[in-house]
C-alpha cells in the first residue's frame, strides 16, 4: 500500500502486463526478500510470463504472511484505540483497513472504527448510524473539531503515581479516609452542573446529556481558526474553443492550485514531471509526493480569467478543480 502511494504517478505501471514497475522498485528489497524476489525472477522466466505487479504482490504475500494474517489484522483493528488526534486515528485505521484481501462489509468497518475512539464521539456515531464507513469518519472528525477542537484524550496518569517499595521491607498500607475521598470525587463530577449545553445553550448539563431536539453540527459555535470550503461551477480549458464545464473547491487553507488526474485526461493536458515536493497537512502532519503540474485556464463566473500552473493531486469529493487562497 505505502508503495502504491509513492510511486501513485507510475500507475501505468503498475497496472500495464509488464515487468517495468517490479524492475523498479527492486532495488528498495531489503536482503530476506532479495534473496526470494531472484528465485521469483528465475521461475517467471522458466515460466515464461512477466513479472507483474499484481503477480509480485500476490506471491510476495503469499509467502512471508502469517497463515493466520487476515485474523490477526482484525484483531489489530478491533483493538486499536484513539490516543491521538482524529486524523491520525483515522489514517491508522485506514492503513490497517487496507492491508486486508477480504471483503470487509461498511456494517463491519463501522464496527471497528467505531470501538476504538473516546467514548463520546462512539457515542456520536451510534446515535446518527451512518451506513457507511465514509458517513462515520466524517461525523466523528465534525464531533471532535466541535467539542475538542481537534486535540487527543488525555492520557491517563494513574499507572504512573503508583508508589515505588524500597529495600525488602513489605510495604504497609495506610487506612485511607473514604469520607475525604468521597467529597473531592463529588466536587469533580459536579463540574457539568457549571458547564452550559453547546446543543441548546442552557447552564446545567452537556450535549451528550441533552434531552432537546439535537441540532446540526454545521449550526454549532466553534473556536478557533476556520478554513472555508466553497463548490462552485466554472469553465476550464486549454485553448479558447475547447471550453470544459467543471466543479470546483475554493478552498481557503490551500496554498496551491490543483486538478484531478480525470480533468487532465478529459482536457488532454500536457503534464511536466518534476521532483518529490512536501505538502504540509495541518497537525504537523507531512506527505510527500511527486512534483507534476499543468498548464491551464479557469473561468469563474464573475471573476477574470485564471491562467496559471496547477499541481496534478487527488481532489476531494470527486470536484475536478480546487484553488486554494492561502
Amino acid at each position: 500500500f505505502a508503495t502504491e502511494q509513492y510511486y501513485a504517478n507510475k500507475r501505468h505501471l503498475m497496472e500495464a502486463e509488464s515487468s517495468d514497475f517490479v524492475t523498479l522498485i527492486s532495488s528498495n528489497l531489503g536482503k530476506s526478500v532479495l534473496n526470494w524476489y531472484r528465485a521469483f525472477i528465475a521461475n517467471c522466466e522458466r515460466m515464461n510470463v512477466h513479472k507483474t505487479w499484481a503477480l509480485f504482490k500476490s506471491q510476495l504475500r503469499t509467502r512471508f504472511r502469517s497463515k493466520g494474517f487476515e485474523y490477526d489484522l482484525r484483531e489489530r483493528m478491533f483493538h486499536l484505540k484513539q490516543k491521538e488526534t482524529i486524523h491520525e486515528y483515522i489514517s491508522k485505521f485506514q492503513d490497517l483497513l487496507s492491508q486486508t484481501e477480504l471483503e470487509i462489509s461498511e456494517l463491519e468497518k463501522r464496527f471497528f472504527f467505531q470501538n476504538g475512539l473516546r467514548e463520546e464521539t462512539a457515542k456520536k456515531i451510534k446515535e446518527e448510524s451512518p451506513s457507511t464507513l465514509q458517513e462515520a469518519t466524517e461525523i466523528a472528525s465534525n464531533f471532535e473539531f466541535a467539542h475538542y477542537s481537534g486535540k487527543p484524550p488525555r492520557v491517563s496518569t494513574k499507572s504512573s503515581q503508583a508508589p515505588a517499595e524500597s529495600g525488602n521491607r513489605p510495604h504497609k498500607s495506610r487506612p485511607q479516609k473514604p469520607k475525604r475521598f468521597e467529597k473531592k470525587k463529588d466536587k469533580n463530577d459536579d463540574w457539568t452542573k457549571t458547564a452550559t449545553c453547546k446543543n441548546c445553550g442552557k447552564v446545567g448539563h452537556i450535549s451528550p446529556q441533552c434531552n432537546a431536539p439535537k441540532r446540526k453540527e454545521a449550526n454549532r459555535y466553534i473556536s478557533g481558526a476556520l478554513y472555508a470550503i466553497l463548490e462552485a461551477e466554472a469553465q476550464a480549458f486549454k485553448e479558447a474553443g475547447q471550453e470544459r464545464s467543471v466543479a470546483i473547491f475554493i478552498d481557503n487553507g490551500c496554498s496551491l492550485n490543483g486538478v484531478s488526474e480525470e480533468l487532465v485526461k478529459r482536457l488532454e493536458l500536457e503534464v511536466t514531471e518534476g521532483e518529490m515536493m512536501q505538502v504540509d497537512l495541518g497537525y504537523d502532519q507531512i506527505v510527500h509526493r511527486p512534483r507534476r503540474t499543468v498548464e491551464m485556464n479557469l473561468q469563474l463566473p464573475g471573476f477574470p480569467l485564471t491562467s496559471g500552473t496547477f499541481q496534478v493531486m487527488p481532489v476531494p469529493e470527486n470536484k475536478d478543480v480546487i484553488l486554494g487562497m492561502m
